[in-house]
């Protein structure tokens, strides 16, 4: 009976392999539009899929909150690199994970994935994140009004979260010139690098890549045209102070045609 059950299992998933024959990580950066840009993702590897739960994995290591918003982020991280190895491990089509870039092991099921990220215009990508998470009845839950938050160490960390992600530079310490380019070189090693702004051509390098025809819906999404009125208003220049390091990295891949 064991034997029929462990044959059962391989012949179903060679089953799944061959239905879901690519393997994905996606790098899911906050507020660039991943959880709506995921759904056609999901869609393709509906029998092999897995996304890392953002809460769940922030109360498993800091259940009361106590450690710190960076501190409990950064261990978080830690485990979130462990469950996307592990998900590999099983040969899982798709993970998806609020995790910055890590690079696998030589040798690991992981080395073999490709590495999918989207970004967003830097500017927009704040102010979205700071509404979202202003008022929120949890840990991340920002109390302060905008003028105030810019000088907080937070509103740095939010500003420099793309450079973060693709650098994998410790919070809470100041972006440098140094991460922006690590975050350069790490984003070659990407199969692909979309934009929230231009989905047609991340369209096209999926198709390119995989094949798939998709249609991108967007989600929790607002544009800078939505922002005008503080782009253009007198905490303007601090916004860009704020965002400088994303905003060097945003205009370095976008003008490559990452």
């Amino acid at each position: 009976m064991i034997g029929l059950a462990k044959t059962a299992l391989r012949s179903s998933r060679r089953v799944r392999e061959r239905l879901t024959p690519h393997r994905i990580l996606f790098h899911h950066i906050p507020k660039c539009g991943g959880s709506a840009i995921t759904r056609p993702f999901r869609m393709r590897s509906a029998l092999s899929f897995h996304k890392v739960d953002e809460d769940g994995t922030l109360n498993m290591v800091d259940p009361g909150g106590e450690a710190g918003h960076f501190a409990r982020h950064e261990t978080a991280f830690a485990l979130k690199r462990d469950l996307c190895r592990y998900f590999a491990t099983t040969g899982t089509a798709l993970v998806q994970a609020h995790v910055p870039y890590f690079p696998a092991r030589e040798g690991e099921p992981l080395d073999s994935y490709d590495r999918i990220t989207l970004l967003r215009e830097p500017r927009a990508r704040f102010l979205s994140h700071y509404f979202w998470d202003k008022g929120r009845g949890n840990q991340n839950g920002i109390t302060l009004e905008l003028e105030e938050f810019l000088d907080t160490e937070q509103a740095h960390a939010f500003g420099s979260l793309m450079t973060r992600f693709l650098s994998d530079h410790a919070w809470p310490t100041a972006c440098t010139p140094e991460a922006v380019e690590a975050a350069v070189q790490n984003a070659a090693r990407f199969r692909i690098i979309g934009f929230l702004e231009d989905l047609p051509k991340f369209a096209e390098d999926v198709r390119a890549s995989y094949g798939w025809k998709m249609r991108f819906p967007v989600g929790n999404k607002g544009s800078v045209s939505d922002y005008d009125s503080i782009l253009t208003g007198p905490l303007a220049a601090r916004l860009d102070e704020v965002c400088a390091a994303d905003i060097a990295l945003y205009e370095r891949l976008f003008t490559a045609g990452r």
